[in-house]
């Protein structure tokens, strides 16, 4: 039992303490006196309604004998809601809403804060004066900030329907779309700009267009995924930098991938990317690294994707009854790998 007991991770050894240390003390709780369990429960009670009863002594009455006046939420002030009894959250949340362009036409605007009291609304349902200030349009985040009178527009961002409602051509539009199949903008542009651009569009946009994955569109162009780092598997397109890091630390933990079709097992990965990376993907099996499974622990096998916990301590079990493992057919003959592809395994485990 012990000997299992060490091929455990350290983080279930902690849990498993953990265990007996609580059963212990259920044990010693159980075991004590009638009259001194009491005691001790009495004695927690009281405190806890000691605890209670000075912090609802201490809380805050600022609110509770706050005049009410009639005031507008649009153009309320931080002190204002103080004076009212608004926790320092839901006061944030509201100047937040309001900076944003968001406006309080009625009692369920107020009420959708997020963070508000709904006492608090009620309370101050009749004080509240709904005079809507007009404000200026909203404009989304590929807009970004004024320019004088004028707006920078993010044309990887914006779509075809937003400028058009801008005043910009049709045709103008439609060609940043065609544009931006292919190519991305590495500028922003005013809107007075767009506007003046006239009939040569792709001319305007010449000197400030850069490809799209043009590397992934030639057909000399293979990344061997055995040997690549992340920034070059971030040339494939649909890999970022979060999915690359991702597939070379499963590598790292597999030893290498022995077909394409193993990028699925790395979490997060979509199966369109794989079918769509795999023109510009090779593996090649020679540079997998092998496990020593007569010299590895318990602990390293079942860490290891094609074995898991059950098939690790199966070659532990061969191995103390047998000695050395001297052919892998005899781990291959185990109930436990019936259903696995021997060929492939042959390429990720060895015997010294």
């Amino acid at each position: 039992m012990w000997r299992d007991f060490w091929t455990l991770s350290r983080l279930e050894q902690r849990c498993f303490f953990m265990v007996i240390v609580i059963l212990v003390m259920v044990v010693l709780v159980l075991l004590m006196p009638n009259q001194m369990r009491y005691r001790e429960t009495a004695a927690l009670l009281l405190s806890l309604s000691d605890s209670t009863l000075t912090s609802t002594s201490e809380q805050p009455k600022s609110h509770v004998g706050a005049v009410l006046q009639r005031f507008n939420p649009n153009t309320v002030s931080i002190k204002q809601l103080e004076e009212m009894g608004l926790s320092r959250n839901a006061i944030l949340n509201w100047k937040k809403y309001l900076e944003a362009g968001g406006c309080f036409r009625n009692i369920t605007d107020v009420k959708r804060l997020y963070g508000i009291d709904t006492m608090f609304v009620a309370r101050l349902a009749d004080s509240m004066v709904f005079d809507v200030i007009p404000r200026k349009p909203w404009l989304p985040v590929a807009v970004g900030y004024s320019k004088g009178n004028d707006f920078e527009i993010d044309l990887n961002r914006v779509n075809a329907a937003r400028l058009k409602s801008l005043g910009i051509d049709d045709a103008v539009a439609d060609s940043v779309m065609k544009i931006r199949n292919t190519h991305w903008f590495k500028k922003t542009y005013t809107l007075g700009e767009l506007k003046n651009i006239g009939v040569c569009v792709s001319d305007f946009f010449h000197n400030a267009l850069a490809p799209r994955h043009a590397r992934t569109s030639e057909t000399n162009f293979v990344v061997e995924v055995n040997a690549a780092d992340t920034s070059q598997l971030t040339l494939i397109k649909g890999i970022g930098p979060v999915l690359a890091r991702r597939i070379v630390q499963f590598r790292r933990k597999l030893g290498g991938f022995y077909h394409l079709d193993q990028l699925l097992q790395v979490y997060g990965m979509p199966p369109t990317v794989v079918e769509l990376a795999k023109p510009f993907l090779k593996v090649d099996n020679s540079l997998i690294t092998p496990l020593n499974i007569n010299q590895a622990s318990l602990r390293r096998m079942k860490e290891h994707p094609l074995l898991g916990y059950y098939r690790a301590q199966a070659i532990v079990d061969l191995r103390q009854k047998n000695g050395p493992i001297r052919h892998l057919d005899d781990v291959m003959s185990l109930m436990v790998f019936a259903d696995v592809d021997a060929q492939m395994y042959s390429h990720y485990f060895c015997l010294q």
